[in-house]
């Protein structure tokens, strides 16, 4: 990945991928370092929103808001995914609260 990054950095108009390489890479380092502190093999080679997803799950709520943040991921999105969550597990209480708090 390193070396496709460098590969797409030298070409000025190749920039966008240079970047989407970087946010790969990032999104990777974040899913092995998820794998290994809870100790689930579920994250890596997951999109973005899987992997929300798949903290959610988990119950791991304040750590699926910072990827969020860390990735920027738009908040419809979000909500949206732990919308789908909550009434999966039917945590009705947990979304009763979610749906005052927003």
């Amino acid at each position: 990945m390193a070396m496709a990054q460098e590969f797409y950095e030298r070409d000025r108009e190749l920039q966008f991928h240079a970047k989407l390489v970087e946010e790969q890479t990032r999104l990777l380092h974040w899913q092995e370092k998820l794998e290994k502190d809870l100790d689930e093999p579920i994250f890596v080679d997951m999109s973005i929103s899987e992997t929300i997803l798949n903290l959610l799950v988990l119950g791991q709520h304040k750590m699926a808001a910072t990827i969020k943040t860390e990735f920027k991921v738009p908040d419809k999105r979000f909500y949206h995914l732990k919308l789908r969550v909550l009434s999966r597990s039917k945590e009705w209480h947990q979304l009763r609260q979610f749906a005052m708090e927003k």
